[in-house]
């Protein structure tokens, strides 16, 4: 599915449930993809965003399971919100690019198989448990980071 240039937002919970939807493509100039916007796809495994979307919402892609690489989605983000990718069991790596400053309260948690993550040297603040039952994950690297604030560093270890 492909969401044309004339598209000026995208809503909240727009696509939440649509377990049959496998890709899509945005090519609008939108800046935060919403709460929930894609909650529970979860047949979708690509996602390709064209133009800079700055922030990406609470629980935005939450419980995509089938959802194995999220590279293209973080270029130009700055915020990933609260659960944003929460129960994404199929990514396996997260390269966190240098736009992004502040990565919310459990953005990465139910992970399962998360193995690796890179932080970028943008990132800023990281929110407490962000990676939390992410039971594979043996590495995180910091990037040239300015971070500012790691809430309960803990919660990078033993989950």
């Amino acid at each position: 599915m492909t969401i044309p240039q004339t598209v000026t937002s995208l809503g909240s919970t727009a696509f939440s449930g649509c377990t049959m939807l496998k890709s899509i493509t945005i090519e609008c100039d939108i800046n935060k993809i919403e709460k929930n916007t894609f909650y529970n796809c979860t047949s979708l495994a690509e996602i390709v965003i064209v133009n800079g979307v700055t922030e990406i919402g609470e629980l935005a892609f939450g419980n995509c399971s089938k959802l194995t690489s999220i590279e293209g989605i973080l270029v130009g983000v700055t915020n990933i919100g609260v659960q944003a990718f929460n129960n994404c069991k199929n990514l396996t790596s997260v390269i966190i690019p240098d736009s992004v400053v502040v990565i919310a309260e459990l953005a990465f948690s139910s992970c399962s198989n998360l193995a690796y993550v890179v932080l970028g040297g943008g990132t800023q603040q990281i929110v407490s448990n962000v990676f939390s039952k992410c039971n594979m994950l043996g590495s995180v690297f910091f990037s040239n980071t300015d971070l500012t604030e790691v809430t309960e560093l803990k919660t990078l270890g033993v989950f």
